[in-house]
């Protein structure tokens, strides 16, 4: 119930995504540090405006994610889901993100994921890339 939340994640839209610190700190050792400092110095409810570069439904996702261990159904974000994985460092995601970029990599932007595959310092990802060119 998001009435029962107790901080929110910014969009790069400004909506506010209402989410459980004791999750997000469970499964992100970046995140538990970052919410332990809001959560200690924050007047009201504490905000994570760091992650305002992604969309809603990446954000949304992003949390399905943490809270049962697999995509959401219907369209997902894989890319931004990447970058956040690689950037809380939520392992598991990010190496499920890679292994279904790497089995749908004609679905998506070619250029794109040799760019991030590059950012991310991904090897698997840019092998991939290269035996589909």
């Amino acid at each position: 119930d998001p009435s029962d939340s107790d901080v929110d994640l910014i969009a790069s839209d400004g909506t506010k995504i209402p989410a459980f610190s004791f999750l997000l700190m469970a499964r992100s050792k970046p995140l538990r540090k970052k919410l332990a400092y809001l959560l200690k110095n924050s007047d009201g409810r504490p905000k994570l405006t760091d992650v305002d570069k992604f969309s809603v439904l990446a954000l949304r996702q992003f949390i399905h994610y943490l809270t049962h261990d697999s995509f959401p159904s219907g369209h997902v974000c894989y890319f931004e889901l990447l970058h956040l994985a690689d950037w809380y460092e939520v392992g598991r995601l990010k190496k499920d993100c890679i292994e279904y970029i790497c089995d749908h990599l004609g679905e998506f932007d070619v250029v794109k994921c040799a760019s991030i595959a590059h950012e991310i310092s991904s090897d698997k990802l840019k092998q991939a890339v290269r035996r589909f060119l």
